[in-house]
């Protein structure tokens, strides 16, 4: 029985200050093990300009390029994100079913026979090994092939099925070797290159979402397990198994009067309890995919009222505008002046405008 509930603005009041998003955090350590994870490219860069004070590219990429702390990776659904290297490798290996099904139906919509397709595979593995490199020059240098091999890869489809399976395999994923994040295209490289103290292909697929689900309820506690499944991808069945063996390790609470059950660890819990009831008219700007919004399904009611949603969109939300958390409009940047502008779903009273304007100005 549920015997605890929080109030959304003490939730999203607590969530706020760890991130620095109620008003940035001189600490770039503090606010990077709050947030967990980035999007890749320019949107990271945004993210930590919105929450840490007087943020210059130049921290993040020492981080990934220099200290290696953070990695970039391709995971969940086979987007691109900036993630702490002892989460990383198991994010790599958690496969998503959906991506699995796409990846088979291309090579049967190809005409590759099942029996030659291990043969397709070692030879895409053995491109990226020689010579890490992107989608285009992978593509160009694989089209040497000879034989049937080359014919297929030559195929719509079909070289993207193979690294799709690679990658699910733990082999290899895709990153960024040199920065800025921002810059060219990422590489193939092989797994085992970028996690030398690791041994991705090696990790039981059960034991990387043990970790993932630890990493998640921490960071993004109190979600529901739906939100867990949704973020990471992985198939249902197993996602259910690893939640309920986590379960002990959680503190189930209700958030208002949301219908779901939500769950954190219990000294998460602690933590937010003595935060009391949060700021008050705290306003944020956050670039599309931030972790703020990006690492729940069960958005509305939380994060959106039921009439906005479709104005955020469900897959790629844009730039947002938040107030207390909640979302109150969108954000674009004009190409030509680089001014930005705002859009709200509905009129906002003079100190919210000259708040949100303060903060695009920064």
């Amino acid at each position: 029985m549920t015997s605890i509930t929080l109030s959304m603005r003490r939730v999203h009041g607590f969530r706020m200050r760890q991130q620095g998003l109620s008003g940035p955090s001189p600490d770039l350590e503090e606010v990077l093990s709050a947030v967990g994870w980035l999007p890749d490219g320019r949107a990271a860069y945004l993210a930590l300009r919105a929450r840490k004070r007087g943020f210059a590219r130049e921290e993040l990429d020492r981080i990934v390029f220099g200290e290696g702390t953070w990695v970039e990776t391709a995971a969940f659904r086979g987007g691109g994100y900036l993630l702490p290297r002892a989460v990383a490798a198991a994010a790599l290996r958690c496969p998503s079913p959906r991506e699995r099904e796409e990846a088979a139906a291309a090579l049967d919509a190809a005409g590759v026979p099942r029996a030659g397709r291990s043969v397709i595979r070692d030879a895409v593995l053995r491109a990226v090994e020689e010579e890490p490199a992107p989608l285009p020059a992978l593509r160009k240098r694989l089209s040497g092939e000879k034989g049937a091999v080359g014919g297929y890869l030559a195929l719509p489809g079909v070289l993207e099925a193979m690294l799709v399976r690679l990658r699910h395999e733990g082999r290899l994923t895709r990153t960024r070797t040199a920065g800025p994040l921002d810059a060219g295209e990422p590489v193939f490289v092989p797994a085992a290159r970028l996690f030398p103290d690791q041994d991705p292909a090696a990790l039981d697929p059960r034991e990387a979402l043990r970790r993932l689900a630890a990493f998640y309820f921490r960071v993004h506690g109190p979600a529901t397990r739906a939100d867990f499944g949704w973020w990471c991808g992985g198939e249902r069945g197993l996602v259910g198994e690893v939640f309920e063996e986590l379960r002990a390790r959680l503190v189930e609470v209700r958030v208002e009067d949301l219908p779901w059950r939500h769950y954190l660890p219990r000294t998460l819990l602690d933590r937010l309890l003595a935060h009391g009831r949060g700021g008050e008219e705290e306003v944020a700007l956050v670039p599309a995919r931030d972790p703020w919004l990006a690492g729940y399904e069960t958005r509305v009611g939380r994060f959106l009222r039921p009439g906005d949603a479709s104005l955020v969109g469900r897959r790629s939300p844009p730039p947002l505008i938040l107030v207390s958390g909640r979302v109150v409009g969108t954000w674009e940047e004009d190409p030509e002046t680089r001014e930005i502008r705002l859009h709200w779903f509905r009129p906002a009273s003079d100190a919210l405008r000259r708040a949100a304007e303060a903060r695009a100005g920064e």
